[in-house]
């Protein structure tokens, strides 16, 4: 089996940032994409500890990723490095970097799930902040959505 780095499903991107990834022989094999800074914690949050969960092994195409356990030792990876990583680790790009990572795709799907969910409530409550800023609206004055009933129509009468 092979594939394209494109040829690969995406499987989360948020801006420059991509996880792709696919499934072989009860492994998930990916490449990650981040841009330099990308803390990973804000993703992990709500996961236990709100570290990762599973072990990971890799290879770092390019780039510096500094990694941090839950006993609080750190290491840093950089252009060229193997990599096992056990449960219980964030990471930050210190650079744009790109890496391989083999995983158990349960796990990894639980991090994709929650993730998502991260990212889906980080714009929900950026677009609300601005939205707040261009229009500030007293709170008893804030537009009621959710106790809109809509009603079916009647069919239109015939000519």
């Amino acid at each position: 089996m092979h594939a394209s780095v494109h040829g690969l499903p995406l499987l989360l991107e948020a801006g420059p940032a991509q996880v792709r990834g696919t499934d072989w022989d009860g492994l998930r094999v990916g490449l990650v994409s981040v841009p330099a800074s990308t803390d990973f914690g804000p993703l992990l949050a709500g996961l236990p500890g709100d570290l990762c969960s599973g072990g990971h092994w890799g290879y770092l195409i390019k780039g510096r990723l500094r990694v941090t356990y839950a006993d609080g030792s750190q290491e840093t990876l950089t252009t060229g490095d193997f990599f096992h990583l056990p449960a219980g680790h964030t990471r930050v790009a210190e650079e744009a970097t790109d890496f391989v990572e083999i995983t158990n795709p349960a796990v990894h799907d639980q991090f994709l799930l929650n993730a998502r969910h991260n990212l889906a409530t980080a714009w929900y409550n950026l677009t609300t902040a601005r939205r707040h800023e261009r229009h500030p609206w007293p709170a008893s004055r804030e537009p009621v959505v959710a106790n809109c009933q809509f009603r079916q129509l009647p069919p239109p009468a015939r000519l």
